[in-house]
């Protein structure tokens, strides 16, 4: 059985994902919205702000990152196969 913290790579801890900031980030650009009738201008505020938190929720989903002894390595998502012989 494959040990979960030596996946992706094998010489260090793989980090857990965490999407709390990326979902307040999103929260935060809705809060925006309140400000909409104080500044015409709030509406591009909080597209931007959502886009972003969008943006970094769908990283923190596709890419693992690894704490190396000497690096913090950033893979990609790969299809990892087993092959049946």
């Amino acid at each position: 059985m494959d040990d979960p913290l030596s996946q992706p790579g094998s010489q260090g801890v793989v980090l857990a994902p965490r999407y709390g900031m990326p979902i307040g980030v999103v929260v935060l650009g809705l809060g925006c919205l309140a400000l909409l009738p104080l500044w015409g201008e709030a509406l591009w505020l909080a597209g931007v702000v959502v886009v972003l938190g969008l943006f970094l929720l769908l990283q923190t989903a596709l890419l693992p990152l690894e704490l190396a002894p000497d690096a913090l390595l950033v893979f990609g998502q790969t299809n990892q196969q087993e092959t049946m012989t």
